[in-house]
């Protein structure tokens, strides 16, 4: 399990960089967090905005809220730049903080994923933290 935000961190970095060497393996790779790992939600999507793939949620606020409360908490941080030069690279934002819609609180990390192709992919990964009564 996650312990905090610098775990998290570490976990999207190692995530991050399988999903980059692993040219469109992103199921697999997700899965592999989301089920035997860490409880966590995957959203994956293309420039254009279209979803590519998306893990299931079995957080107690629903994944479609998770998504609109994280992206809201990040447009009023400064996060990385996304810049438009000819190739793009790999990057990864701070931990966002942020709470759900049942008393419950995520952490949220928002990076851009680049395969060996110079595709580039976002990724917006969201972990569930432990409150005391789920110890």
């Amino acid at each position: 399990m996650v312990s905090c935000p610098c775990s998290f961190q570490r976990m999207v970095t190692q995530m991050m960089y399988q999903l980059e060497d692993n040219n469109q393996n992103f199921e697999s790779i997700a899965d592999s967090y989301h089920e035997y790992k860490y409880p966590i939600f995957c959203y994956i999507q293309d420039t254009s905005g279209k979803m590519v793939y998306r893990t299931d949620s079995d957080f107690p606020t629903d994944a479609d809220a998770l998504l609109e409360r994280f992206r809201a908490q990040a447009g009023k941080e400064d996060t990385f730049i996304i810049t438009n030069d000819n190739k793009p690279a790999t990057d990864q934002s701070g931990v966002f903080m942020f709470n759900g819609t049942k008393d419950d609180d995520y952490l949220g990390i928002l990076a851009t994923i680049v395969t060996p192709n110079d595709t580039a992919y976002h990724l917006s990964l969201i972990y569930r933290q432990q409150s005391l009564f789920d110890i």
